[in-house]
């Protein structure tokens, strides 16, 4: 037979592992632990919450008031399933201790979310990448996660050099955790020569980007325009179809997934400096040339001096 106290740990443990699931801010560290590690968090988050659910229950007077809610919902439970069975009053306080506890396990993540997504103005997918921020830089992250950090902070994009030569410079948009692809916005695309292993732009899209928006835009404006003029019906047509038939553009549509096996490297990537690095630049053909000529000068004025 099992023992109470086993039963109790796993209670325990089931309620904290609900928690560190769900939660945004235990989720990133948690996912990445195994064995005690896993247990031990899991076991601490079940004992806090099983603590504060006492907590509660006591100052809302529920243990010794056996006309509680809570108390007499499940003694009636417990008496209509097991009538020639005696359960203490302090099982059946645990009981409700654990209820409480494991609707606060799935309750308050989602009250953390709603609280995190309303201060900071952002989405979801948004608050939940920064939680997973401060394993970025640790060997619990996933290749070329800690740039994709730098990339926000400097506001830059990404140049991510692939296995074929082939180079997308852009802003990562997805990827890390537990994914195998990362989705990139491009900006630039090319490649990398194999002589002399120098970046190529052959692609520019922002360009594209800038006119089918401006297209919009004007499309907009000119319905607006019109949208003033009318009223009624008239209106509301007018409306429905700028709604239907021209649509904001959509970027989701051009992301491209680069698998994270085929990218040898990735750096950040100012195309304002393009112009002052390139200044500096020898190819390998010029620097030949040089050392060709340096040898033939040498060459010469030996032959000369003899």
């Amino acid at each position: 037979m099992i023992k109470p106290t086993i039963l109790l740990v796993l209670l325990v443990t089931i309620i904290g592992y609900v928690f560190c699931i769900r939660c945004h801010l235990t989720n990133p560290k948690f996912c990445k632990s195994d064995g005690y590690h896993t247990f031990l968090n899991s076991a601490v988050w079940g004992a806090i919450f099983m603590i504060s659910a006492t907590i509660i229950l006591y100052f809302l007077d529920c243990f010794q008031n056996q006309g509680g809610l809570l108390t007499h919902g499940i003694m009636s439970i417990v008496r209509e399933a097991f009538p020639q069975v005696y359960f203490p009053l302090y099982g059946v306080n645990l009981a409700q201790i654990a209820l409480v506890a494991l609707v606060l396990s799935f309750f308050i993540p989602s009250l953390l979310m709603f609280c995190a997504t309303r201060l900071t103005g952002e989405s979801r997918q948004y608050v939940r990448a920064l939680a997973f921020r401060k394993i970025a830089h640790t060997d619990d992250s996933p290749e070329f996660t800690s740039i994709f950090y730098q990339s926000w902070d400097f506001g830059l994009p990404i140049a991510f050099t692939l296995s074929n030569g082939k180079v997308y410079i852009g802003y990562a948009f997805t990827g890390g955790t537990h994914l195998n692809d990362i989705m990139v916005l491009p900006f630039r695309s090319g490649y990398r020569s194999k002589e002399e292993n120098r970046l190529e732009i052959v692609t520019n899209y922002e360009p594209v980007w800038d006119e089918l928006e401006h297209e919009f835009t004007e499309l907009e404006n000119e319905f607006t325009e019109e949208f003033d003029e009318l009223e009624g019906e008239l209106e509301g047509e007018l409306e429905d179809k700028l709604d239907n038939d021209y649509e904001p553009v959509n970027l989701n549509k051009f992301l491209i997934s680069i698998p994270v096996r085929e990218i040898i490297h990735a750096n950040l990537h100012d195309f304002d400096y393009k112009d002052k690095f390139s200044k500096y630049e020898v190819s390998r053909k010029e620097d030949k040339d040089e050392k060709m000529n340096a040898v033939i000068a040498a060459m010469k004025k030996m032959l000369k001096l003899n």
